[in-house]
């Protein structure tokens, strides 16, 4: 606990800096960390940051971000570079490893592509979905820790618990209406996406969960002493990012 607190005080003012500082620093540091968090997820597979993979990863990424005309040939070519590195050059992972690889990148980015259209609408659209996220997983730990008792997850995530779902599911619904409904959000949109976004807050943290239990770690990294890994912290953000462009940008709620 006292490590994540230390934490929270050194990364809460960062952020706010960040955002102080206007989109471009924003979007920026959005794609610093999931940069980081492709390079936890190359080191969890390979056992190692293996560079060419990195790379690759990073590549598609870059590519994401520069244009979406471009989305279907970069993943095609990602996949058909990566599986030919992989199997014929470098002929040291088994396929079960490549595959892993291959399935979280391509979750990590395409989730975190989903957030320049939903910054261009405002900030306040990134806010909420770190509102959500955050208050639901702070939530749940400390009303698991306190009166979790059934675990529904034994092998994949033995600490959470019913009790810590519902307690982090009440208050984070009520955290993200509150702060909805002073920064204009309408009442309809506001049910919807907290009430969702809870359930898939949860699924983002069991999903990183069953990739760190495939490559036997605790923590996708160390960057951030009593979280883990920049993973860690924004397992729950990554799918919350892409349910929020479907609401506010897609549908227009």
């Amino acid at each position: 606990m006292r490590q994540r607190v230390i934490s929270s005080i050194i990364g809460i003012p960062l952020l706010i800096a960040i955002f102080l500082i206007g989109p471009k620093a924003l979007q920026a540091a959005w794609l610093g960390i999931i940069a980081i968090i492709l390079s936890e997820l190359t080191t969890m597979v390979y056992g190692k940051l293996d560079p060419v993979n990195f790379m690759l990863a990073i590549g598609l990424l870059g590519i994401f971000s520069y244009n979406d005309a471009y989305l279907a040939p970069a993943l095609s070519g990602y996949l058909i570079i990566t599986l030919i590195y992989n199997i014929i050059v470098k002929n040291q992972y088994p396929l079960s490893k490549i595959v892993l690889a291959i399935s979280g990148v391509v979750y990590i980015t395409m989730m975190a592509y989903l957030f320049t259209p939903l910054l261009a609408k405002g900030f306040k659209y990134i806010i909420i979905c770190l509102v959500l996220a955050w208050s639901y997983d702070t939530c749940a730990y400390l009303t698991g820790r306190k009166w979790g008792k059934r675990r529904p997850w034994p092998k994949l995530s033995p600490k959470k618990s019913i009790e810590g779902v519902i307690g982090g599911a009440i208050c984070s619904i009520l955290i993200t209406s509150t702060f909805g409904l002073v920064n204009g959000f309408t009442l309809p949109s506001l049910i919807l996406f907290a009430m969702v976004g809870v359930f898939i807050a949860q699924s983002g943290d069991l999903i990183e969960s069953a990739f760190k239990r495939e490559c036997g770690v605790k923590d996708a990294g160390r960057i951030m002493p009593g979280h883990g890994g920049l993973w860690d912290r924004f397992d729950s953000v990554l799918p919350i990012i892409a349910w929020a462009n479907l609401i506010f940008v897609v549908i227009g709620l």
